[in-house]
């Protein structure tokens, strides 16, 4: 079955080449364009992967990671920013030794989000597995 991931932007260009990515690259991607819709939708939805933009209207992408982190705690996320701050220099070395969260700055590079991307799919499989008890 293929690794079901949610993308969250509110460009409507980002999700389209987003979605078609994922596509071709064998996954199943559902897309929302905002963090309210987001958190709905994983309220019913189990995904293994959340494309994360971090500057969303309304309910922005780090109430939504908030959230994951609390409530989902075995999906990866994958932030996604424009965002060329210290502060998100400052966020990426917090965050170096986790490997279930990574960042990719816009514009997107294949080369850069594709091998993230696989990595947290595995991590996220790997964190379903312990909590069966499957390894």
């Amino acid at each position: 079955m293929s690794p079901l991931v949610l993308i969250v932007d509110d460009d409507p260009t980002t999700l389209m080449l987003l979605k078609g990515v994922l596509d071709l690259e064998g996954y199943s991607p559902i897309t929302c364009s905002n963090g309210e819709l987001a958190l709905e939708m994983m309220q019913t939805l189990e995904f293994r992967v959340v494309i994360l933009d971090i500057n969303l209207p309304g309910i922005n992408g780090w109430k939504v990671l908030d959230y994951i982190e609390e409530e989902a705690p075995r999906t990866a996320v994958l932030l996604l920013t424009g965002d060329t701050t210290d502060k998100l220099s400052d966020f990426e070395e917090k965050i170096s030794d986790r490997n279930d969260l990574e960042v990719v700055r816009k514009p997107l590079s294949k080369n850069d989000f594709i091998p993230k991307l696989e990595k947290l799919t595995e991590v996220s499989m790997t964190k379903s597995r312990k909590k069966f008890n499957l390894d």
